[in-house]
């Protein structure tokens, strides 16, 4: 399997994104005919038959991109059916704890 270029990958990731060709193409400032391209080129080096088996493939090689993906649209997931949720970094307090002499009485 040939390396994929830069280009290729920015492509197969947005595809993963849920975007369709134009998305794509229109989201990386790029004409249509290129992005499909790109796709075309990257299932040629990849030996993929089609743009889901290609997906597939590039996920199965990018474990750590895609459970990234996965979280990002998880968490907009949870936003989305709980508004309420706020995944923002809280500050922790700390909490202090003071030692005290225990007087035992008799």
């Amino acid at each position: 399997m040939e390396v994929l270029s830069k280009r290729e990958c920015e492509v197969i990731e947005k595809s993963i994104e849920g975007n369709i060709v134009k998305e794509i193409a229109d989201k990386l400032c790029i004409a249509f005919s290129t992005a499909d391209t790109h796709i075309r080129n990257a299932k040629k080096k990849t030996g993929a038959r089609n743009m889901s088996q290609l997906v597939a493939m590039y996920m199965k090689a990018n474990k750590q991109l895609f459970l990234s993906i996965f979280f990002i649209g998880l968490q907009g997931f949870i936003m989305f059916s709980n508004p309420d949720a706020d995944f923002r970094k809280t500050k922790t307090s700390k909490v202090r704890t003071v030692k005290t002499s225990r007087k035992k009485i008799s």
